[in-house]
């Protein structure tokens, strides 16, 4: 969930579904939520952390806080130097911060003179088996040594997917994991990580610009078997994935994006899925077409890769390069031409009992895949076992 904190306006919630909730009435003075996170990033004492999160409603224009909890700039802890609201910044390179101890985020917003007039929190929480349902996809990592790509549009839940992938390669696969967090947003604020990445290992991130000289760091200096990094986005950060996964390192990654098709068209993380080029065929190649084809660089630095669809739905594409070059010649994820439909690529989800749920997109797909009984399904220990449903997903 996330709480937007404007100056002026009601306190808006929005949830993890898409919708949204306004707390009629409930605003917050930015300078004394200011002051509170200022205090609690200097950690001047246990009432300046709680205050940090939850102290900052007050009662607004409009009439009540809403039983929301209050806290007076008058009871907040002083310290030695004043701080000035107006102008402090308490967040790390990102526009970032988080709380010790916690999953949670806070984010600023600031104006041309460098006032923050905006707060964005992020409550997050720690959801220990929502991995279960790619448990076949950890297991298959680890025995065949291929990596996994999680792609998905902010707020969908790629980081929460992240911290069980975290644990189950640590603790239920009993890898070396490393955990690269540029914002503390895996595995929490805080030296000692949260425990929701299990025995993973975490590797912070002094300046997120800069996010892959440490993925370099960890490989040489830590001798990890898988490394986990959040939000991949730069050129750089690419060519470090790359770089890594031709050392034999697992990876698993997340980076924004809705769809394989909009990756391919990203410049940027195409390269992440072989990259994109174009090549003039012959008259016969060509079969009477256009000549100019698209055609995939060179071998993905992932094997598999996740599309988060909303929430609680997900399609795997378990043969990455096979998606990639099927995609380029125009026949994608629910495209019926032929039988060159692709098995290798499902939807998963939990059904209203919390059945794990795996279906197929096109009748070819799913008649392919009934016949063939491909693919079985392998659940941790615990989990809420698995059912394939071979009709066809509407």
């Amino acid at each position: 969930m996330e709480v937007a904190v404007d100056e002026g306006r009601d306190v808006v919630l929005r949830f993890v579904d898409g919708t949204r909730k306004v707390l009629d009435g409930v605003q917050v003075p930015l300078s004394t939520a200011m002051e509170c996170l200022v205090k609690t990033k200097n950690g001047s004492s246990s009432k300046g952390r709680n205050a940090g999160l939850w102290g900052i409603f007050s009662r607004g224009q409009g009439g009540g806080n809403r039983g929301a909890p209050q806290e007076e700039p008058s009871q907040l802890p002083s310290d030695n130097q004043p701080v000035d609201p107006a102008k402090a910044w308490p967040f790390s390179s990102d526009g970032r911060m988080g709380v010790t101890g916690t999953l949670h985020r806070i984010s600023g917003i600031r104006n041309q003179d460098g006032r923050v007039y905006a707060l964005t929190y992020r409550i997050s929480r720690h959801m220990p088996g929502v991995a279960d349902i790619f448990m076949d996809i950890l297991s298959s990592m680890c025995d065949k040594n291929s990596s996994l790509l999680v792609l998905g549009p902010p707020g969908a839940g790629k980081t929460t997917l992240l911290r069980d992938i975290s644990r189950q390669l640590a603790d239920v696969c009993g890898k070396s994991v490393i955990v690269i967090d540029k914002s503390n947003e895996i595995g929490g604020e805080g030296e000692t990580p949260h425990p929701c990445i299990g025995g993973a290992r975490r590797f912070t991130v002094p300046l997120r610009e800069q996010q892959h000289d440490p993925m370099i760091e960890a490989v040489q200096n830590h001798s990890p078997q898988v490394l986990v990094v959040d939000e991949i986005r730069t050129a750089n950060e690419v060519a470090a994935v790359n770089d890594i996964a031709l050392r034999g390192v697992l990876m698993v990654g997340s980076a924004h994006g809705t769809t394989l098709t909009s990756l391919l068209k990203n410049e940027v993380l195409a390269p992440l899925v072989g990259g994109v080029c174009k090549v003039t065929v012959g008259d016969q190649a060509s079969g009477g077409m256009s000549k100019t084809k698209l055609e995939r660089v060179g071998p993905p630095a992932f094997t598999a890769l996740i599309e988060v669809l909303g929430y609680n739905k997900w399609r795997v594409h378990l043969d990455l390069a096979k998606s990639v070059d099927l995609l380029l010649k125009g026949l994608g994820p629910g495209t019926e031409p032929s039988e060159s439909v692709p098995t290798h690529t499902e939807l998963r989800q939990y059904s209203h009992d919390q059945k794990m749920v795996v279906s197929f997109e096109t009748n070819v797909a799913q008649a392919r895949a009934y016949h063939a009984r491909a693919l079985p399904i392998q659940a941790s220990d615990g989990s809420r076992g698995m059912e394939r449903n071979y009709a066809l997903a509407l």
